[in-house]
């Protein structure tokens, strides 16, 4: 978060409401934007699962290779609290930082070039695929709301979906 803020300038360029602002937190335009949030955690979730089918089809020893690392990476948050937490927190430094600090001078694509490639658990797989698509998806979100705020909870829902949905699945 600090350095989403440091980046956009707060206390040099910017006052510290003016830095608030250009990152995007703020209000969003609309008035059902948690409606759109819902929406695309759905959405999210069906192409990811869509993805993921096209991977196991293509590729199911890297595909193996994802969950395993995904598996080591996020052992120790393998409960519902954990699940929570790690769906929170990424989704507010992350969308902070991408959609709030770097896709207005970026722009969408090239952020979500970078938000993937961020992901280096991944390595180059079909769930950096996953990452790209969802990089755009909030990104275009970013843009047409004016705000940070939905991306964020899309973006934590989302994570708290498939945390929940492995977690369930054990």
């Amino acid at each position: 978060l600090l350095l989403s803020f440091v980046g956009v300038g707060i206390f040099v360029r910017r006052s510290p409401r003016e830095a608030t602002e250009r990152l995007g937190l703020l209000p969003p335009r609309q008035r059902r934007w948690w409606l759109v949030a819902v929406v695309g955690i759905f959405a999210f979730l069906a192409i990811a699962y869509g993805i993921e089918r096209v991977a196991d089809t293509l590729s199911p020893s890297s595909q193996q290779q994802v969950t395993n690392a995904t598996n080591v990476l996020f052992s120790h948050f393998n409960n519902p609290l954990g699940v929570i937490l790690l769906g929170l927190m990424p989704a507010v430094v992350e969308e902070t930082l991408f959609r709030g600090a770097l896709v207005p001078r970026l722009g969408v694509l090239v952020t979500a070039v970078l938000f993937a490639a961020l992901h280096t658990q991944y390595a180059v797989t079909f769930a950096t695929l996953e990452v790209f698509v969802l990089g755009i998806g909030l990104g275009l979100l970013r843009v047409r709301s004016g705000s940070t705020l939905p991306c964020m909870v899309t973006h934590a829902g989302y994570n708290i979906a498939v945390g929940l949905l492995g977690f369930l699945a054990k």
